[in-house]
């Protein structure tokens, strides 16, 4: 029903930015019930890029659907049994989850027709990225959302036979509110033991610190 569900997926393709072949990650999350879509290039999959993607999915259609499927990654799902009585949550993404108040949805291993609506705008996206070149992902993004609003949103689907954008007239006053929340922020936290020298590594920096806390 309106409102009820979104789709959330990845998927990749090869581009150019700014003269060079490079591999973007796309986020793609589509309205069960409209097919209205929220499109966005990152450079990968990990959880700061993925829950930054959802929230500017939920500023762009002005609110959150209900509950929203999924594949089942790691930044989702830790481990699960094959029937789903037995989930283990990414504690960060579930906590995500709550604060917004929708409800994380995996579809059953080996069954991604369950999703399909999603694949089939990952699969639309990709399409329309192909061949193209951009000055630097920030111009893939503002491209795409250009696209997406003035032709994907507006094209009659080939299921419902309606445009995304009209349907979206009748469920986006079904969505959860988000209007009044302060952005959900993520810290990405490491723990390190440092070596006799006293030099403690991290990405590709080195760093000095007081002997008194190495070994």
């Amino acid at each position: 029903p309106p409102g009820r569900q979104g789709q959330a997926d990845w998927g990749q393709c090869w581009t150019y930015l700014a003269g060079k072949s490079s591999k973007v990650h796309l986020f793609v999350m589509s309205m069960g019930y409209s097919r209205r879509m929220f499109a966005r290039g990152t450079f990968d999959e990990k959880l700061p890029s993925f829950i930054g993607c959802h929230i500017d999915a939920f500023d762009h259609f002005g609110g959150i659907p209900h509950e929203i499927l999924y594949d089942n990654p790691k930044t989702v799902i830790l481990s699960r049994n094959f029937e789903g009585s037995r989930i283990e949550w990414n504690s960060t993404f579930w906590d995500f989850a709550s604060y917004y108040g929708f409800r994380p949805r995996p579809h059953r291993p080996y069954r991604a027709q369950t999703k399909g609506k999603v694949e089939s705008g990952v699969k639309y996206v990709k399409r329309f990225l192909r061949g193209k070149a951009f000055d630097s992902l920030e111009h893939l993004n503002t491209v795409l959302m250009n696209w997406i609003t003035s032709v994907a949103d507006q094209r009659i689907h080939g299921t419902t036979h309606r445009r995304p954008a009209e349907m979206f007239d009748e469920e986006k006053g079904l969505l959860l509110t988000h209007q009044n929340k302060t952005p959900y922020r993520i810290q990405q936290r490491a723990v390190h033991r440092v070596p006799l020298d006293s030099i403690w590594g991290f990405e590709t920096n080195r760093y000095s610190v007081p002997f008194k806390f190495a070994g």
